[in-house]
């Protein structure tokens, strides 16, 4: 479980972070938290780039709302293997 930093330099630090803990797990990996991605999914390509991890969260269903706008923040994410 994790709250990454609202920050996006220390942001992107921490999601390099997690990608290599989650390589060095010797079996199935969720991690899943408030990943504060505020300029969106893409943020996540250091994490799903290769598919070898997964989304499990519907891209579509906003989890955060802020003066009216709706945000993907609370997020999912496992092994590809662990999706159906």
């Amino acid at each position: 479980f994790t709250h990454l930093s609202l920050m996006r330099d220390t942001r992107l630090k921490q999601l390099h972070e997690l990608r290599v803990m989650a390589e060095n797990e010797p079996g199935d990996v969720i991690i899943a938290g408030d990943f504060n991605i505020l300029a969106g999914l893409p943020e996540l390509d250091i994490l799903l780039g290769d598919g070898r991890f997964a989304l499990a969260n519907n891209p579509q269903d906003a989890t955060f709302r802020l003066f009216g706008r709706h945000y993907l923040l609370d997020l999912c994410v496992v092994n590809r293997a662990l999706l159906p």
